[in-house]
């Protein structure tokens, strides 16, 4: 749903790559969540 690789998702999960704003918004998305709702926790 995100129109992303299925390995890139486990790997930002395990902190093994870097988000970029671009993929953090297509992945907000697909969850239906605003993008402040993902990242606030690290800002």
């Amino acid at each position: 749903m995100a129109d992303i690789d299925r390995t890139y998702l486990p790997d930002i999960e395990n902190g093994k790559r870097n988000v970029s704003l671009t993929v953090a918004e297509k992945i907000a998305k697909s969850l239906n969540v605003p993008l402040k709702d993902l990242i606030e926790d690290y800002a």
